[in-house]
């Protein structure tokens, strides 16, 4: 494996093979040229090489600002404290990079006596002496708490913008049915539901009035600014995806109030993606945005490349809402960023993320603040007779509804969740809801930010710690060491019982 990787733009490749020259003249085995071996996915090659070099150079230039890729690696790099970044042109790297100095390579010409040149090798000197001397230090995996791990999600997509290199969970039956109900919301994005997997409620519940729907008053949904496709199917009580479809993007609305809900829900959701973190559907590409209403099972899933959305039943009286929308859409995000598994530890943080930007999309959608939102899940879709308010709270994990186990505390992290992580995901959303709070505002903005980014670099097998720690030390490259900000965070998952280092 190489000591160095350079991470460039195409149209820049001649300046990187002359700075490769140089490194490779001074002793260090350099990683510049992308061939990839016979019988090695490009995913595959890149992910090595970027795990095993102890420095990571950043070319920026007016083309490279731009790349999705470059500025992953770059994050990859910053996550890890291995980033020396040099300027090619007169251009500002991206603002996340801003607060680390670039060397000053304008205009370099592959002579070895630049002043901007002397001062790359230097910082790159500095790195590799440290990596030297404490090599574990940089490159051991963070662990948590094991837990049994089931297999991951296969994704061979060709690499591209938003992806892991941008080119890169039901619990065991609770005694109440109800708890059964509450964790179906929320199914691997696997195969849909077979038949005979529908859930009953019970119909003991008295009727509670808590559970009531989100009256507050729509907007207007906001234009689009790139390449909104939303294609709605109808399955017609059966189990055949997608099912016919009843309306494409652009096509008047239908007299189906369910389709007409999903149709503007996943606008809602794609808006926010959008303007919030310039993601353009669900890889970032501008896919189109498939779903199917009127699944002939009750509940709501994500399935290899769509939605599907069944008929309410019991306490549950629909499965339309908003965050319940967003949560499916974000399971597509994941799938096409960090590609996280959907078990073990990586299967809390698939979900995690989900409840995270279900809550984010409806405090955008109404312009709410941290202070100001209620940071509940599936507040919306609950008939009276459910016992509860919601189905999971982010700001106090446990407390939802009747019965509810979710811990907020690793102390009272659930060793007998074993491959099926959906109930501890309380411990990461409370660390997400004390973060946010603590910086006030817009959650979205600052807390969620650090969080999508953090998406972009994690692996498919990343652990609640590696989440902790991207987070933390993003945070840090983005508002700056020890800021309000990065303290907010690391408040948060120590509240929590995380470490960070």
């Amino acid at each position: 494996m190489s000591d160095i990787f350079i991470s460039y733009k195409r149209q820049d490749r001649e300046i990187a093979r002359k700075l490769a020259e140089v490194l490779e003249g001074r002793g260090w085995d350099v990683f510049w040229d992308r061939d990839i071996p016979p019988g090695k996915t490009f995913d595959e090659v890149i992910e090595a090489e970027l795990e095993a070099v102890s420095c990571v150079v950043v070319l920026w230039s007016a083309t490279s600002i731009e790349s999705d890729w470059v500025k992953t690696e770059a994050s990859e790099a910053a996550v890890r404290d291995i980033l020396v970044p040099a300027r090619l042109e007169d251009v500002k790297p991206p603002l996340e990079f801003r607060r680390i100095q670039a060397a000053d390579l304008i205009g370099w010409d592959g002579r070895e006596d630049h002043e901007g040149l002397a001062d790359l090798i230097e910082s790159i000197e500095s790195l590799s002496a440290s990596a030297q001397a404490a090599p574990e230090a940089v490159k051991a995996e963070p662990r948590v708490e094991e837990t049994a791990p089931r297999p991951a999600q296969a994704d061979g997509a060709e690499p591209g913008p938003s992806r892991r290199w941008l080119l890169p969970a039901a619990l065991a039956l609770a005694a109440a049915l109800i708890i059964v109900v509450v964790i179906s919301l929320m199914p691997d994005s696997g195969d849909p539901p077979e038949p005979g997997d529908s859930v009953e409620t019970p119909a003991e519940q008295e009727p509670d009035a808590t559970g009531t729907e989100n009256t507050e008053p729509e907007a207007d949904l906001p234009a689009a600014r790139s390449r909104l496709r939303r294609e709605i199917y109808d399955a017609r009580s059966g189990t055949q995806l997608p099912g016919v479809l009843v309306r494409a993007e652009g096509d008047p609305e239908t007299d189906d109030p369910t389709v007409t809900e999903v149709y503007e829900n996943l606008g809602h959701v794609y808006n926010f993606f959008l303007e919030a973190f310039d993601r353009d559907s669900m890889d970032g590409e501008g896919m189109p945005i498939v779903a199917t209403v009127h699944y002939g099972q009750p509940n709501a899933f994500w399935h290899d490349s769509q939605m599907a959305f069944g008929e309410g039943a019991g306490a549950v009286r629909k499965f339309t809402g908003l965050s319940i929308v967003a949560t499916e859409f974000t399971h597509g995000v994941v799938q096409h960023s960090s590609g996280l598994q959907q078990t073990g530890e990586p299967g809390m943080l698939w979900y995690h993320y989900s409840d995270v930007f279900a809550v984010l999309v409806e405090q955008w959608r109404f312009g709410q603040t941290a202070a100001e939102a209620d940071w509940l899940i599936g507040k919306d879709i609950l008939a009276p007779e459910f016992r509860g308010i919601a189905l999971r709270s982010l700001k106090a994990p446990g407390t939802a509804y009747e019965g509810d186990q979710q811990p907020g505390h690793m102390s009272k992290y659930r060793e007998d969740a074993g491959n099926d992580q959906r109930i501890n995901t309380g411990i990461p959303n409370r660390a997400f809801y004390i973060a946010s709070a603590e910086i006030g505002g817009p959650a979205w903005e600052k807390t969620g930010l650090v969080w999508y980014k953090a998406l972009l670099v994690l692996r498919p097998s990343s652990t609640l710690r590696d989440l902790a720690r991207t987070t933390f030390t993003l945070a840090g490259v983005e508002f700056g060491r020890d800021s309000p900000e990065q303290l907010a965070v690391l408040k948060g998952w120590q509240t929590v019982g995380v470490s960070v280092e």
